[in-house]
């Protein structure tokens, strides 16, 4: 079996630009959702998201089924760290806050095995395809892309002599922290600092390796590859995810109209409630929604008692709700009839 060839470091190589998606939801779902997508690169994230080694394979796994390449961002520039995620097959790494040319020196040490470097040998792991690829001791560095990540401005005046370094592919500018770094924490594209991420991205360019950034802007995306980004993630998946939700939700969020009645009229202004009150009155004394039959059949019978008394008094003519004085007398039987219940 042949060693995978690594197509995002040889494009590196070539300069030609490669346009990624920082993937952090820490689900093999997603980043199977962003790969067919058509992006280049995709950053799998373990340093700010909840990932670990068992969920990161089900991530390379999902990956590898499409064009792009997986790159790995660990917590921290640490040799057992590395070698755990070039164990399960990572061949690319993005190393984060790298300062020096010593650190640099050690980062790359982590990728390499004796006498090259310190990597522990492993002869049945994923990245050895289980032991199928023969030279892989030998041969896996030539497929490993190595990107170091320099995000503060101490680290920015040593770009050069990082960049000197072998085994060193790329270099990228890590926009917030180096925000933070300068005083302006929580900002990712203050004037201030945007012209030195500028001058980064030419510096590393001219030193002859890869510069590559991180911004969902898209008007400064196009600024960076305009000043020399080679490798640009242009969003990420929880962003987007996010301020999609927050407009969908928007455009149906309109308050929902009541009609008059019904169990929310309590929550109707008090001018509609006595209104309703009126019409129900007017209507002959109907009870409100929601009394139950024997009241409603209550209703009915005391409304011509009402007017049997009242025939005496206003003569024997006048009717009350329209019902004649007799009524009352004819709607007890139907009253007592309503209110039986047979055993």
């Amino acid at each position: 079996m042949e060693l995978p060839r690594n197509s995002f470091k040889h494009a590196l190589a070539e300069g030609r630009q490669q346009i990624g998606l920082w993937c952090t939801l820490s689900h093999h779902m997603a980043v199977e959702v962003a790969a067919g997508a058509g992006f280049d690169w995709l950053l799998i994230d373990t340093e700010h998201s909840p990932n670990d080694l068992e969920s990161l394979v089900p991530q390379l796994q999902a990956a590898a089924a499409y064009p792009g390449t997986a790159v790995v961002r660990v917590p921290w520039n640490d040799t057992v760290n590395i070698k755990r995620v070039l164990d399960i097959g990572a061949q690319g790494l993005l190393l984060p806050y790298v300062q020096n040319p010593e650190e640099a020196r050690a980062a790359v040490a982590a990728t390499r095995y004796p006498p090259a470097g310190v990597r522990g040998v492993a002869g049945t792991t994923r990245a050895t395809r289980f032991g199928r690829i023969k030279d892989y001791a030998t041969r896996a560095h030539e497929e490993i892309c190595l990107l170091l990540q320099v995000e503060t401005e101490e680290a920015l005046t040593h770009i050069e002599e990082i960049a000197a370094i072998d085994g060193v592919d790329g270099i990228f500018i890590g926009p917030a922290d180096l925000h933070a770094s300068m005083g302006y924490t929580g900002e990712t594209a203050n004037e201030a600092v945007v012209p030195l991420i500028e001058d980064a991205l030419r510096r590393i360019r001219r030193a002859g390796k890869a510069p590559g950034i991180l911004t969902a802007d898209e008007s400064l995306a196009r600024r960076y590859i305009a000043a020399g980004a080679l490798f640009t993630a242009v969003g990420s998946d929880a962003g987007m995810l996010a301020r999609e939700a927050d407009k969908l939700a928007a455009r149906f969020r309109a308050p929902a109209r009541r009609t008059c009645g019904g169990p929310h009229d309590r929550h109707r202004p008090r001018r509609l409630r006595r209104a309703r009150r009126r019409a129900a009155q007017a209507s002959g004394g109907r009870p409100a929604a929601g009394q139950s039959e024997p009241r409603r059949a209550r209703g009915r019978a005391e409304a011509p008692r009402a007017a049997g008394r009242g025939a005496g008094r206003r003569g024997a003519g006048r009717h009350l709700n329209g019902r004649p004085p007799g009524a009352a007398a004819r709607a007890r039987p139907l009253l007592r009839r309503t209110n039986h219940r047979r055993p």
